[in-house]
Parts: C-alpha cells; sequence; structure tokens
C-alpha cells in the first residue's frame, strides 16, 4: 500500500484549520464592532470545532494506515521468510544431489583404478611366473603348487630361496622372484646331506611326489619329526636327486 499522499492531506487540513484561525484572531485584534467581535468569536469556536473533528479524524486515519502498514510490513516479511526458506530447501536439495553425484563419480574411480591395478598385478605376476632365468629350464614354485597333479612323478627343475632347514635331509623351497606368493615348496635329500643354511639362493632338481609323512619314512628310511611337517601333508614335495648353490648378487 502507498501512504505517500495519506498523511500529508491529513497535514494539509490541519494547516488550513490552523490558518483560519489565525486569520479571525487577527481581524479581532484589528477592532471592529461588537456584533463583529461576536460572529468572528463563534466563528472562532466553529473552526475550533472543526480542527478538533479534524484532528481526531486525521488522528483515526493516521491509526489506520499504521495499523495497515504494520499489517502490509508483517505480510512482506512472512514473504520473505517464505522465499528464505524456500530458496534454502531448494539449495540444501541441489547440495545433497552433487554430493551425491560426487560420490558416485569416486566410487566409479575407485572401482575403475582397483580393476586397473588388478589387471596391471595379475599381468606382473603372469610374467613373472612365465619367467625362466636364462640358461636355466627352471619352473616357477608357483606352476607346481597351482597343479600339482600336472607335475606329479615328473622330474623337475625349481629355482628359489631356502626358506627353513628342518634337519639334514629336509628343507622349505620359497620363490624370491616379484610377488611369488605360493607358499614354499618341501624339498627331501634322501641321498645328500644339506651343508646350506637358510636364504641360501638354490635350483633342485628331482621328482614331484605328494607327500604323506608315513609313506616317506618308510619309502625313504626317514625319521621325521612329525609336528613340523603338518602344513606339508599331502601337498606336493621334490624328491631331490641333485641341487646347485648360487653366490649371492
Amino acid at each position: 500500500m502507498n501512504f505517500q499522499n495519506t498523511l500529508p492531506f491529513s497535514r494539509k487540513k490541519v494547516t488550513i484549520a490552523t490558518s483560519s484561525i489565525a486569520l479571525s484572531l487577527a481581524l479581532v485584534a484589528c477592532g471592529g464592532g461588537n456584533d463583529e467581535t461576536a460572529i468572528t468569536r463563534g466563528t472562532v469556536t466553529t473552526i475550533e470545532e472543526n480542527v478538533d473533528e479534524t484532528m481526531e479524524a486525521t488522528g483515526e486515519e493516521i491509526q489506520e494506515d499504521a495499523a495497515a502498514l504494520e499489517e502490509n510490513v508483517e505480510e512482506g516479511a512472512a514473504t520473505v521468510e517464505e522465499n528464505v526458506a524456500e530458496g534454502a530447501a531448494t539449495a540444501e536439495a541441489e547440495l545433497e544431489e552433487g554430493i551425491a553425484a560426487v560420490e558416485e563419480n569416486v566410487d566409479e574411480a575407485a572401482a575403475t583404478a582397483e580393476a586397473g591395478l588388478e589387471d596391471v598385478a595379475e599381468n606382473v605376476q603372469d610374467e613373472v611366473q612365465e619367467e625362466i632365468v636364462p640358461g636355466d629350464e627352471a619352473l616357477t614354485l608357483r606352476a607346481i603348487a597351482d597343479d600339482p597333479l600336472a607335475f606329479e612323478g615328473e622330474n623337475v627343475t625349481v629355482r628359489g630361496e631356502v626358506n627353513e632347514v628342518f634337519d639334514q635331509q629336509s628343507f622349505s623351497l620359497g620363490d624370491d622372484r616379484l610377488l611369488e606368493i605360493s607358499a614354499p615348496l618341501l624339498v627331501l635329500m634322501p641321498d645328500q646331506t644339506i651343508s646350506f643354511e637358510d636364504g641360501a639362493e638354490m635350483s633342485v632338481t628331482g621328482t614331484v611326489q605328494n607327500f604323506v609323512i608315513a609313506e616317506m619314512e618308510e619309502t625313504f628310511d626317514f625319521d621325521l619329526q612329525d609336528d613340523l611337517y603338518v602344513e606339508y601333508e599331502n601337498q606336493p614335495a621334490i624328491i631331490a636327486d641333485s641341487f646347485e648353490l648360487f653366490e649371492e648378487e
């Protein structure tokens, strides 16, 4: 609502009434007959009454204007508050959508990166497993561990690092190649005495057999300490014919 013309109009009425009183008082002051004075005084009284009525009406108009203004302010404040709430809700929804989109992109990127790393690791591992030392025909230990039945009874040559010496005729051999994660392979030497220590790098040639403690003790007249071989029971082992130690590079 526009209040620019309401209040000034009220002031005009008050100003006109006040000017009329001033004019009448000036006429009285300048003289005149008694009748004229009486008339003038009556006029002044009437004007005063009009002024009072005008002031009262003006006060009512001002109150009405103030009430209307207050109502408009409250309506405007309510509208602003509603707009702010809607804007905040919209911004929050957009923010949540943006966060969800970012999280989805991050998950997709992580999955892609993980898949890529797995592919790379698998390729590298395959290359390592297929690698043959120049001049050797050695298999990797992993190849035997992955498919022992394919090598059972076969004469093979493997190369690795001595993982643990159990006694003078048995030890475990691990692969020192990159990414070789197979368990160490048990090696038995029925016709030779071990003269090396843990960590020695060597190649072993022998026959792959399934290791069963009772059968090995009976076949090769071994006296094995059973608790040392529990994890190798029913696993592939090599009955060594010969071995070759390598100097540390």
